[in-house]
């Protein structure tokens, strides 16, 4: 490109398309000021080079990153229909324990196996998970500011930031709000052990629960039929039933926010 240029000048001063000064000095003096113009040029166009091979590293990094984004973005889809069937579950059993509590338990005999079963299931929760390695990354790092999109940005901050208050909400109320309520039942021999648990317990006879104890089932459902017992089973049952319907309504908004954000990604990939 230099050379270019170069040979069009000697060419112009030659042909005397410029106008050259009546000495030689003013002529070696156009010929300096020509080649300090063509490396200014040189320069300029070199930056100019560079700049656009930098941007082109930055953007195939960008790519990078949305990729890894979105392939985070289906496995919290896979999470969240996994924690929707769990929490499905659990409200079909909530519903069913709140017939049998408006009954005061007092069910046929046939029936009271579901009705041990499905209290076993009130102090079982489960953890939610929640991936966003990608997004540590980009805000750990500083490279967050390699999402040239601004509004893409903003909703990609705002989804992970809703989806970390939702996933504490979630664990916090399956883990430790009502644990204090789980223990009072417990004491009371209103809850019993899931005979599910006998598989971990295998080799602790003490610990095991042990099938051949069914005659205690008229004992144990008049203790649960008592005024006391029923008032805290009704507020067990009233946070466990406010814990799952919140559930289902955040996995819910975390399934269309993250549809939205998988569509505007694509096109930058």
């Amino acid at each position: 490109m230099l050379k270019f240029f170069r040979t069009i000048r000697k060419k112009l001063i030659k042909q005397d398309t410029v106008q050259k000064p009546t000495s030689s000095a003013g002529k070696y003096l156009l010929y300096a000021l020509g080649e300090i113009l063509l490396v200014v040029m040189g320069i300029l166009i070199a930056l100019q080079v560079n700049t656009w091979n930098e941007n082109k590293v930055l953007k195939r990094q960008e790519k990078v990153y949305l990729k890894l984004l979105k392939d985070d973005l289906s496995l919290q889809l896979e999470e969240n229909q996994l924690q929707h069937s769990f929490l499905v579950k659990f409200k079909e059993d909530e519903e069913r324990l709140t017939e049998f509590l408006a009954k005061r338990f007092q069910v046929e005999e046939t029936q009271r196996p579901e009705v041990k079963l499905i209290l076993t299931k009130l102090v079982i929760g489960r953890t939610y998970g929640i991936y966003d390695a990608t997004y540590l990354d980009l805000t750990s790092s500083g490279n967050l500011v390699l999402i040239s999109d601004q509004v893409l940005k903003n909703k990609i901050i705002q989804h992970y930031q809703i989806q970390h208050r939702d996933r504490n909400v979630i664990n916090n109320n399956e883990l430790n709000t009502f644990k204090e309520l789980w223990t009072k039942l417990v004491d009371r021999n209103v809850l019993l052990l899931n005979p599910r648990f006998n598989e971990l317990l295998s080799g602790n006879r003490l610990l095991e629960q042990d099938p051949r104890i069914g005659f205690l089932d008229k004992i144990y459902f008049k203790n649960l039929a008592e005024e006391n017992n029923l008032i805290l089973i009704r507020n067990v049952m009233a946070y466990k039933i406010a814990s799952t319907t919140i559930g289902l309504s955040f996995l819910e908004e975390s399934n269309i926010r993250i549809a939205e954000l998988m569509s505007e990604i694509e096109p930058e990939l």
